[in-house]
């Protein structure tokens, strides 16, 4: 399937963006690899690793996962995309909640630890 041209990309070259911003700095090419996936899983682990290629980790909002919580998902995402790389799939963070919010928001509840 191809990447349909986009404003701003070059004639003829589907999935290359040549933006007047990047050209300003002196950038004439931009090419960017699209991954599409959901944040947190939400469906079956196993049919997730199968259709999609990456996932953003929810819980990471609030808490990090266990180590032994990331390792399983690593071995499970592996055991279902066998004919692919172990890079294949990507797991993403989501920003910790005391990056991106004040301390005085409700969602400060779900914190396992005080903060100090």
């Amino acid at each position: 399937m191809g990447v349909a041209p986009r404003l701003g990309a070059a004639p003829g070259v589907p999935g290359v963006i040549r933006p007047a911003a990047l050209w300003s700095l002196g950038i004439k090419e931009c090419r960017m690899a699209v991954r599409v996936g959901c944040c947190g899983f939400s469906m079956a682990r196993v049919e997730y690793y199968r259709r999609f290629p990456v996932v953003e980790i929810q819980q990471t909002f609030y808490n990090l996962p266990r180590i032994a919580t990331a390792e399983r998902w690593c071995r499970e995402a592996l055991a279902c995309r066998p004919r692919n790389g172990p890079a294949d799939f990507e797991f993403t963070m989501k920003a910790w909640q005391l990056i991106t919010h004040e301390a005085s928001s409700p969602t400060y509840r779900r914190l396992r630890k005080a903060i100090p």
